[in-house]
């Protein structure tokens, strides 16, 4: 049965949680780093650029635009099947740019989120 926290006082919550108000005891931390490892987020591996071009286009829409853009020029309209590309790869290139800028960011707060624990600590 899930423990209802809410219900329960500040002794009892200190009880089930093996600790106190003023925290862990440098041994309990240990203990604790022991038992369940350093609390800080796994690293990822970064994705490649091309990865991230070529994601772009896994959107159903996307996919249509390109299979219009294949038909147009079958049938003849070469202008406007190079239109439709330009326009797909530079929304591929706006979405590709966008997400890195994102994973940098969020590597970033990775790091500033690290530093503080240590701080902390």
């Amino acid at each position: 049965m899930e423990t209802k926290w809410y219900l329960l006082s500040q002794e009892q919550i200190f009880e089930k949680l093996h600790t106190s108000l003023h925290g862990l005891t440098p041994s309990d931390v240990q203990d604790k780093i022991k038992q369940y490892g350093f609390n800080i987020l796994p690293e990822k591996k970064p994705t490649s650029l091309i990865r991230l071009f070529f994601n772009q286009f896994n959107s159903p829409l996307i996919l249509i635009l390109l299979l219009a853009s294949v038909i147009t020029y079958i049938i003849g309209g070469t202008t406007d099947a190079y239109i439709i590309l330009a326009v797909l790869i530079f929304n591929a290139i706006v979405g590709m740019l966008s997400k890195s800028l994102l994973k940098q960011k969020q590597q970033y707060c990775v790091m500033v989120q690290n530093l503080l624990f240590q701080i902390v600590k």
